[in-house]
């Protein structure tokens, strides 16, 4: 098995497009569509479900993903090491995040220990949450920014952005028209709520059980494998969907967004091993910010989510 086989497949798999895969490989679509025939016969499985309109991942495909991340980081790991093995010894951090993590508190972080240590060699890789934590417990990762709350004995954790989650509703909802600063959870009982599965985000997922049964009721949930798919089936009309404030995901012109008072919380947790050393790992910490100034330096991940006053 190749690694460009695996580069191939993982471009697939996130963009669900052989055309796009291609352009962003700058290889040819037939060449991209031999590369993965080639893995899914010496594999013995089919990664893809195929038609003319439609590109999808079989189950094999879904397990695929995160082996193939993991395999495609190692050897770009392995490659940088001999890189610099010949001169010295250069000290690394490997760091993961989610994508709201990248787009809220990781980004100015990583840019901030870059100018301050130039020398560290740094790697950057985005990871569901569930992922960043098996890496970090078989140290395979240095600093993980996951999705709260986190509770494992071996890794320490502080909370470093907090932000309310909004509702993405479709144009045509009851409540689309209503002129009011907030609503209620509750008003949407009757709605399904548009989740990413909990292999993608099962932070997300549980705050979204937990929301709800706070405001009196079970949500009914619609699962979804690829974020982008989530805001497409709002648009759709077939449920609603929390995002923060700072989402980093297009939102089509035709949904609304209204603010659920007291909002859900989404909380971005920065997680270590608790008895890792490392120097950079150190280093890195102290640039953290802190969610709360009052929080002491190493703190759980706390969530907070209720249900709403605005009456309708």
């Amino acid at each position: 098995m190749e690694i460009k086989s695996l580069r191939c497949f993982m471009q697939v798999a996130e963009t669900l497009s052989f055309h796009r895969a291609s352009e962003r490989l700058a290889m040819s679509q037939p060449v991209v569509s031999r590369t993965i025939g080639h893995l899914e016969d010496e594999l013995g499985v089919k990664l893809f479900t195929r038609t003319t309109r439609r590109v999808a991942l079989t189950p094999a495909g879904a397990l695929l993903i995160d082996k193939a991340r993991r395999l495609v980081a190692h050897a770009d790991e392995v490659r940088r090491y001999m890189r610099h093995a010949s001169n010295s010894v250069v000290p690394t951090l490997r760091i993961g995040c989610t994508s709201t993590a990248l787009t809220t508190v990781a980004a100015p972080m990583v840019r901030a220990f870059r100018s301050a240590y130039a020398d560290v060699d740094l790697s950057l890789r985005e990871l569901p949450s569930d992922a960043q934590l098996d890496d970090l417990l078989s140290a395979e990762l240095d600093v993980g920014f996951a999705l709260g709350p986190i509770n494992k004995e071996a890794l320490a954790s502080r909370v470093v952005h907090r932000e309310n989650l909004r509702l993405v509703i479709p144009p045509d909802h009851d409540c689309a028209d209503k002129d009011c600063p907030s609503l209620p959870l509750g008003v949407f009982a009757a709605d399904a709520f548009i989740v990413p599965s909990r292999r993608l985000n099962g932070a997300v997922h549980d705050e979204v059980i937990r929301g709800c049964a706070s405001a009196g009721f079970r949500p009914r949930i619609i699962e979804c494998e690829q974020n982008e798919g989530c805001i497409g089936r709002v648009s759709a009309g077939l449920g609603v969907l929390f995002i923060g404030r700072q989402a980093g995901c297009v939102v089509p012109a035709d949904v609304r967004i209204v603010d659920i008072e007291p909002a859900p919380v989404l909380e971005v947790v920065m997680v270590w091993r608790a008895d890792d050393p490392s120097i950079p790992v150190a280093n890195f910490i102290r640039l953290a910010p802190r969610a709360d100034p009052s929080q002491p330096a190493l703190t759980p991940a706390i969530s907070d989510v209720a249900g709403g006053s605005c009456q309708v």
